[in-house]
């Protein structure tokens, strides 16, 4: 009995140990400003840099970011932001997850992007029915998730990345599909 004891109190002394390397979650956005506002470097491709392209806004309220283009026939817009040095390490893996929500997106998606310092990334198509693999630049894009709905509620998606370079997709915590990352150029 003694010995069953001991056992027992080295694997939760050894459990407990696991435990405490594991990493607190770090919040690299909210929405109650602007990306801008916290940190993030701004890229835009809309109606204020370049007269072909729609004009584009972006507002915060409760939390949320808000931003909206109507685009005419042959008009393009796009806002995006990045930002440097998140601590976010392959070899160790990390997970990204963002909370999102499309209403009426006519066209398409917007995309959530990420790459290391040695170009290697991934770039996910989110629109109101399918999830998109967009890694490879010189691919075409590779469908993860149809058949979703068209419902204009919020959903969060989260990217595993594992340090084997596999990236595991959910949306709302149930696994839709798995990609690896890719070589940007």
């Amino acid at each position: 009995m003694k010995k069953t004891k001991t056992i027992f109190l080295i694997g939760c002394f050894f459990l407990l140990a696991i435990g405490g390397f594991a990493q607190k979650p770090v919040t690299i956005y909210s929405g109650v400003s602007a990306p801008a506002q916290q940190g993030w470097n701004e890229l835009k491709l809309d109606a204020s840099v370049n007269s072909v392209a729609a004009t584009t806004t972006q507002t915060t309220e409760g939390g949320v970011l808000k931003f909206t283009s109507v685009n005419a026939q042959d008009e393009f817009s796009q806002l995006g932001w990045y930002r440097n040095n998140l601590g976010l390490s392959l070899s160790k893996g990390y997970t990204i997850e963002i909370k999102a929500k499309l209403n009426e997106a006519a066209k398409g998606a917007f995309n959530i992007q990420g790459y290391d310092n040695e170009g290697k990334g991934f770039r996910l198509g989110i629109s109101e029915t399918q999830l998109t693999n967009q890694s490879n630049p010189l691919d075409s894009t590779t469908l993860i998730k149809g058949d979703l709905t068209g419902d204009s509620e919020f959903h969060i998606y989260r990217l595993a990345v594992a340090p084997s370079g596999i990236v595991t997709l959910y949306r709302d915590g149930v696994t839709v599909g798995n990609f690896p990352l890719s070589a940007f150029q």
